[in-house]
């Protein structure tokens, strides 16, 4: 068994071990597998809720409008905090952000790097359609990932629209 912590810092402990795509819905959704924690940040599982009110079409928002904390690659998090927090307009972030299932309310708008996981471990859960990340590419644009295509490009302008499917974190620490 390997401990866990989730971002809100409750304690608790994943079974061992955790299989792609696997529904598991006291971590909140699928099991879309594990992130490498970047520089000095620890890795984390994602998951990623199912069904129909898991998922919105949206707007970016804030085109125009450069939102520094929100660049980053592959924390989704940290992105979606900066956008929600920005006072900028930021449907897809505030959508995930706000979202709750399972008795968890820590959801977030997953990172492109998250995203491109989720693509290869559990397309299935998604529409093949285009989806938004948090990931910031300029001012007038961010990342996009295609789970029909599978292509992930930074080409849609943020007054467009996309779908929106937030996940969650569960953060590994070692023994």
């Amino acid at each position: 068994m390997s401990i866990v912590e989730t971002i809100s810092r409750t304690i608790v402990t994943a079974p061992t071990p955790l299989r792609l795509g696997e529904f598991c819905e006291q971590y909140g959704g699928h099991f879309a597998g594990m992130m490498q924690g970047a520089k000095y940040e620890p890795d984390h599982y994602l998951f990623v809720p199912g069904g129909a009110a898991a998922e919105i079409v949206a707007e970016f928002g804030g085109y125009g409008e450069d939102e520094p904390g929100a660049m980053d690659p592959r924390d989704g998090r940290k992105n979606t905090l900066a956008l929600c927090a920005s006072v900028h307009r930021h449907p897809a972030a505030k959508f995930a952000h706000e979202f709750k299932a399972h008795g968890l309310d820590d959801y977030y708008l997953p990172s492109q790097a998250e995203l491109m996981l989720c693509f290869a471990n559990c397309p299935d859960i998604f529409a093949k359609e285009w989806y938004w990340s948090s990931t910031q590419r300029s001012a007038y644009g961010a990342w996009v990932q295609g789970f029909g295509s599978g292509y992930a490009g930074n080409f849609y302008s943020e007054d467009n629209e996309c779908r929106v499917r937030p996940v969650r974190r569960l953060v590994i620490h070692p023994l």
